[in-house]
Protein backbone atom coordinates (compact mmCIF):
# COMPACT_ATOMS: atom_id res chain seq x y z
CA UNK A 1 0.00 0.00 0.00
CA UNK A 2 2.62 1.87 0.95
CA UNK A 3 4.65 1.45 -2.12
CA UNK A 4 1.82 1.75 -4.26
CA UNK A 5 1.08 5.53 -2.56
CA UNK A 6 5.45 6.64 -3.07
CA UNK A 7 4.91 5.67 -7.16
CA UNK A 8 1.90 7.55 -7.17
CA UNK A 9 4.06 10.57 -5.78
CA UNK A 10 7.17 10.00 -7.93
CA UNK A 11 6.01 12.53 -11.28
CA UNK A 12 5.39 15.38 -8.29
CA UNK A 13 8.63 15.06 -7.30
CA UNK A 14 10.54 15.21 -11.04
CA UNK A 15 13.79 17.02 -10.06
CA UNK A 16 15.89 18.48 -6.98
CA UNK A 17 15.73 21.83 -8.66
CA UNK A 18 12.86 23.72 -6.53
CA UNK A 19 12.86 21.07 -4.32
CA UNK A 20 10.65 22.65 -1.34
CA UNK A 21 7.78 23.50 -4.10
CA UNK A 22 8.59 19.64 -4.78
CA UNK A 23 8.29 18.65 -1.24
CA UNK A 24 4.93 20.59 -1.31
CA UNK A 25 3.03 19.51 -3.94
CA UNK A 26 3.96 15.48 -2.94
CA UNK A 27 3.04 15.89 0.68
CA UNK A 28 -0.61 18.30 -0.89
CA UNK A 29 -0.61 15.46 -3.27
CA UNK A 30 0.02 12.40 -0.38
CA UNK A 31 -3.55 14.51 1.72
CA UNK A 32 -5.24 14.70 -0.70
CA UNK A 33 -4.81 10.66 -1.92
CA UNK A 34 -5.13 10.05 1.95
CA UNK A 35 -8.52 11.89 1.99
CA UNK A 36 -10.17 10.57 -0.95
CA UNK A 37 -8.98 6.52 0.35
CA UNK A 38 -10.00 7.74 3.93
CA UNK A 39 -8.73 4.24 5.06
CA UNK A 40 -10.62 4.53 8.78
CA UNK A 41 -13.73 4.72 6.83
CA UNK A 42 -12.68 1.54 4.47
CA UNK A 43 -11.64 -0.46 7.18
CA UNK A 44 -15.11 0.00 8.84
CA UNK A 45 -17.10 -0.15 5.88
CA UNK A 46 -15.39 -2.79 3.20
CA UNK A 47 -13.03 -4.68 5.80
CA UNK A 48 -15.04 -4.66 9.04
CA UNK A 49 -18.26 -6.28 7.41
CA UNK A 50 -16.07 -9.25 6.22
CA UNK A 51 -14.75 -10.53 10.32
CA UNK A 52 -18.79 -9.64 11.81
CA UNK A 53 -19.44 -13.50 11.63
CA UNK A 54 -16.17 -14.33 13.70
CA UNK A 55 -15.31 -14.15 17.27
CA UNK A 56 -11.63 -14.56 17.19
CA UNK A 57 -8.51 -15.81 15.23
CA UNK A 58 -9.06 -12.21 12.33
CA UNK A 59 -5.46 -11.33 13.33
CA UNK A 60 -2.31 -12.65 11.99
CA UNK A 61 1.02 -11.69 13.85
CA UNK A 62 4.41 -12.99 12.68
CA UNK A 63 7.63 -11.03 13.97
CA UNK A 64 10.10 -10.23 11.21
CA UNK A 65 13.17 -9.06 13.25
CA UNK A 66 14.12 -5.88 15.39
CA UNK A 67 13.89 -2.40 14.39
CA UNK A 68 17.74 -0.49 13.75
CA UNK A 69 18.21 1.95 16.41
CA UNK A 70 16.48 1.15 19.60
CA UNK A 71 16.37 -2.82 18.60
CA UNK A 72 12.57 -2.97 19.17
CA UNK A 73 10.37 -5.56 17.74
CA UNK A 74 9.04 -5.40 14.39
CA UNK A 75 6.37 -7.81 13.46
CA UNK A 76 3.66 -7.74 10.62
CA UNK A 77 -0.11 -7.51 11.48
CA UNK A 78 -2.43 -9.39 9.47
CA UNK A 79 -5.82 -10.00 8.79
CA UNK A 80 -6.60 -12.84 8.44
CA UNK A 81 -9.16 -13.03 5.66
CA UNK A 82 -9.69 -16.75 4.86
Amino acid sequence: HAKRQARKLLPAAPAPKGMLQTAGAAQKKMREEMIANDPVKRLFDVVGPKFADKQSGFTRITKIGFRRGDAASVVKLELAVD
